[in-house]
């Protein structure tokens, strides 16, 4: 997996101290440098696209029980958003998008999973502190951050300017480690196979509702 550095801590003390703004993350030589484009449109290195066939992973809810997600497939249209944690706030705003939208979502035949690398237990956390009505689960084991191509590294000096933001990883993921995932949003039909993709590799930008709900209608 990748290691990254700069553009995580950049995000980490901007939602923690203020000291950055969202403006001087983006005009970051690094950052621009390793900034992909929608998947559902354009190249992008990493994750999977539209077309593929969405790979089966075991994951855990909060009541510690597996789920696997060729199960869920099976049940019809269902949205993927894997997003890196509770406390990243651009991955709080978009579950909160998400359950604005949910209504919706489910009057179209479709079905919302969120993926964190976070432990069931914080990710439940996230589910009952912001209210949301859709199943949360944990990649316990990291299958399907690898199998979607998802996954990367924090390095070690990154990991010593979380930690003195507050912010341990090993504390909160369900590994015990510091890999994070590239926020990304599939719609997946009930044959395992992805009708839209969205992975950036810029953090700050999510895959929009009324795409994802345009494209679910076109399957109908």
């Amino acid at each position: 997996m990748r290691v990254w550095g700069v553009c995580v801590f950049l995000a980490a003390c901007g939602m923690v101290s203020g000291c950055c703004t969202i403006r001087s993350w983006m005009e970051c030589e690094p950052c621009a440098a390793r900034q992909k484009a929608n998947a559902a449109g354009t190249d992008t290195q990493r994750g999977l696209l539209a077309g593929d066939r969405a790979p089966d992973a075991t994951l855990q809810a909060a009541d510690g029980q597996e789920v696997q997600l060729a199960d869920v497939y099976a049940r019809g249209p269902v949205v993927l958003a894997f997003y890196r944690g509770g406390w990243c706030p651009y991955c709080a705003n978009e579950l909160k998008e998400w359950q604005d939208r949910l209504e919706e979502l489910r009057d179209l035949g479709g079905e919302l999973i969120a993926i964190t690398p976070e432990s069931p237990g914080f990710a439940s956390q996230t589910a009952g502190k912001h209210g949301l009505g859709f199943t949360v689960l944990s990649d316990a084991r990291g299958e399907a951050a690898a199998r979607f191509d998802l996954g990367f590294t924090l390095d070690a000096r990154t990991r010593e300017r979380y930690r003195g933001l507050g912010i341990d990883l090993e504390q909160v993921n369900a590994q015990k480690n510091w890999d994070l995932v590239i926020p990304a949003t599939y719609l997946i039909d009930e044959d395992g196979v992805i009708r839209y993709a969205y992975v950036n590799e810029d953090y700050t930008k999510r895959a929009r509702p009324d795409e994802v709900l345009a494209a679910l209608r076109r399957l109908e």
